[in-house]
């Protein structure tokens, strides 16, 4: 089957030039495929060479690992830090936490839209499993504007009112120390899902 694929590449890599398609006889096409290809639609089985190795090691690693954290409410309460906690910020906790709702409402949708798990995943843009309807590759752009659209939206948001981060104010100070207020503190914790 190998040499007969080869030959059909060559004949593939040629069609500009002959004009002659490579037709890919039905008893060539994949069967199963191996497991690190994680195609949950198709059979599978598991490799036994180098990259079917490599990937169930990974695979066990990042699951005994957990590297990615929950954000919890005892999270919260180890992490938050009062330092941050500019005179006044207590004027803009509501306001905050308005928009915090917003972002947390549109944040989720695109997570959802996407079948996207983790805020870090679709923040940091290493989304490690995708819905099946979409793609690493085909839309990787499209969330990567999502977010980048989304970000611009809260940074005028917190800009409204002309207090804004780049006035170097108290005020922006205050409304900054209120942002993280709603965000971090454990008190706050959940409020979001509500």
């Amino acid at each position: 089957p190998c040499i007969e694929l080869a030959k059909l590449f060559s004949t593939a890599v040629d069609f500009p030039k002959t004009g002659i398609p490579a037709v890919i006889p039905r008893e060539l096409f994949a069967k199963e495929y191996p497991d690190f290809m994680e195609k949950s639609d198709k059979k599978t089985y598991k490799s036994n060479n180098v990259i079917g190795t490599l990937f169930r090691e990974i695979q066990e690693i990042s699951t005994r690992d957990g590297s990615i954290t929950s954000f919890t409410r005892e999270v919260a309460k180890k992490s938050y830090d009062p330092d941050m906690e500019f005179e006044g910020f207590m004027d803009y906790v509501d306001d905050a936490f308005y928009y915090k709702s917003n972002y947390d409402d549109l944040l989720g949708n695109l997570m959802d839209y996407y079948g996207i798990k983790t805020e870090s995943e679709i923040l940091g843009g290493n989304i490690m499993k995708m819905s099946k309807a979409f793609t690493k590759r085909r839309d990787a752009d499209a969330i990567t504007m999502a977010v980048r659209s989304l970000r611009k939206e809260a940074r005028s948001w917190f800009n409204e009112g002309g207090s804004g981060a780049d006035s170097g104010s108290d005020d922006a100070y205050a409304k900054a120390s209120a942002w993280y207020y709603v965000t971090y503190h454990h008190s706050y914790y959940g409020l979001y899902n509500e």
